[in-house]
């Protein structure tokens, strides 16, 4: 039987969705619907994120971390009108470097594997011609990231006919400076403990040496993201209320 805490944290999750519900079928004018979308995709990604936290340590960190992350850029886009069109275009920022990086792991991972088929063919012996070929093919067929390419210029070009080309975009870690010292030290302590999980650390690989090591973890990181989550439905909500669906005057 679930206890009162368990009850009110599902009734909480079950008002993050109706808010969410409740801007998709609310009319809202085109000029606002980047804004609209913008708290929707907050609010679905704290919901995930919360999922996330209750499917053990390393889910759990993976969770929280996202969720402090999106605590700190919910307070920062609905600090003003500016912060909200800067993060606005973050999307064509990222999409670039997005494309960009992909493309370039495309030909990382083509000229390593050309390599890898050169070493197996020194060794091939009677095979020699069926590796020859698999060489040939292979040099043939190139990396194929033209279309990663084409995606991350039209993503470049956006920005420069936006002149935001050479625009600096805060992430989160510089979000949370403006926010105060508590909130600053907060995501640094985040930061540190996800990361420690989360990446091949000595303390993560120790970790998997011991049944159930960093367990007790798990109710901490649930305490913590869920509070993460209250505080971003309260402040949509809060907004909502305020301003209607649309960024901050």
């Amino acid at each position: 039987m679930p206890n009162e805490i368990d009850v009110v944290r599902a009734q909480v999750l079950n008002d993050v969705a109706a808010l969410s519900r409740q801007l998709v079928e609310t009319p809202v004018d085109p000029e606002d619907e980047w804004f609209r979308n913008l708290l929707i995709g907050i609010l679905n990604c704290s919901l995930a994120d919360y999922a996330s936290v209750q499917r053990g340590v390393y889910q759990a960190a993976w969770g929280k971390r996202n969720l402090m992350e999106l605590r700190v850029i919910t307070s920062y886009v609905l600090a003003s009108q500016d912060n909200a069109v800067e993060f606005r275009h973050h999307l064509e920022h990222d999409a670039w470097k997005f494309y960009d990086s992909l493309s370039k792991l495309q030909v990382i991972v083509y000229n390593q594997l050309g390599t890898h088929l050169a070493d197996e063919a020194k060794k091939a012996g009677p095979m020699q011609a069926f590796w020859q070929q698999e060489i040939k093919e292979h040099r043939d067929r190139g990396p194929q990231n033209q279309h990663l390419d084409s995606e991350a210029q039209a993503y470049r070009q956006l920005l420069n006919e936006l002149g935001l080309q050479s625009a600096h975009f805060k992430r989160a870690k510089e979000m949370a400076s403006d926010q105060g010292t508590a909130v600053k030290e907060e995501l640094d302590a985040v930061n540190t403990i996800c990361s420690e999980i989360l990446h091949r650390t000595a303390l993560s690989i120790a970790s998997k040496t011991t049944e159930g090591a960093l367990v007790e973890l798990g109710p901490l990181l649930s305490d913590s993201g869920f509070s993460d989550v209250l505080l971003i439905y309260d402040s949509i909500k809060k907004h909502v209320r305020q301003h209607g669906i649309q960024p901050p005057h």
